[in-house]
């Protein structure tokens, strides 16, 4: 359920799994957290380098078993916990999980407002939330439907769909611009439209180069320094379980 495709997880992939952990592990409490919709497991075992106990979920089995596996060759494997499972009814009890993440997962689910109730339903008093989401709610065209986004999205949206869930938004930013948005038009979407064929398999391999990664995240450092507005390439938000919500 991650953004980015199976067969293609570049520099941008990797500079948002980066964002997302630094940025959860910043506001979380103590307790266990959770990587909704994990995907092949980058952000879990991140989070997990750190000794925190995670427990990770996607609805797609074979990417639930690929992130197992990595898991158990970094020697992470008994601090994260992986299922499958769709984040609509998330197997966990309530106020149970200190943090959870949702990184490049709303925009591919059927009704991100139940997604969202779920992930605040799960998260204990003072519990935190991090979401990214790629930004323009206008943008959204072919090269999404490629990915399987259903939606993109605005700050109203965004904002409106957390505190809908009881979430208190702490911070609501844009990221990526301006190189972010010049790597999803030169880089993400050309690799996202030869998915699956030998032009496809050309620019998983380009992905990996690391000088080609080194130079990218360069310029995504650069964007950090930037005033994005709203004219991102995704949206990165902070709510939090409010403490004295029953």
């Amino acid at each position: 359920m991650r953004g980015q495709a199976a067969d293609y997880t570049g520099p941008r992939h990797a500079w948002r799994t980066r964002l997302v952990a630094d940025t959860l592990l910043a506001a979380a409490p103590p307790g266990p957290l959770l990587d909704a919709g994990c995907g092949t497991g980058s952000l879990a075992l991140a989070l997990s380098r750190t000794g925190r106990t995670v427990l990770a979920c996607d609805l797609d089995q074979e990417r639930c078993r690929g992130a197992h596996i990595r898991a158990t060759h970094t020697g992470v494997a008994l601090a994260t916990w992986l299922v499958s499972a769709d984040l609509a009814a998330l197997p966990l009890g309530d106020a149970t999980i200190a943090a959870a993440a949702a990184g490049e997962v709303l925009e591919h689910v059927a009704d991100d407002r139940v997604a969202v109730r779920e992930l605040a339903r799960v998260l204990r008093p003072g519990g935190v939330l991090v979401v990214t989401v790629p930004a323009g709610a206008t943008r959204c065209g072919p090269p999404d439907r490629a990915a399987g986004h259903r939606r993109r999205y605005d700050r109203a949206g965004l904002s409106g769909l957390l505190a809908g869930a009881g979430l208190r938004i702490e911070s609501l930013r844009s990221w990526g611009f301006p190189f972010g948005r010049l790597y999803d038009r030169w880089v993400q979407r050309p690799a996202l439209a030869a998915r699956g064929t030998s032009q496809g398999r050309w620019w998983t391999r380009l992905a990996r180069n690391r000088w080609i990664r080194g130079f990218w995240l360069a310029l995504f450092a650069l964007d950090e320094r930037m005033v994005a507005g709203d004219h991102g390439s995704g949206w990165i938000a902070v709510a939090r379980r409010p403490a004295d919500r029953p």
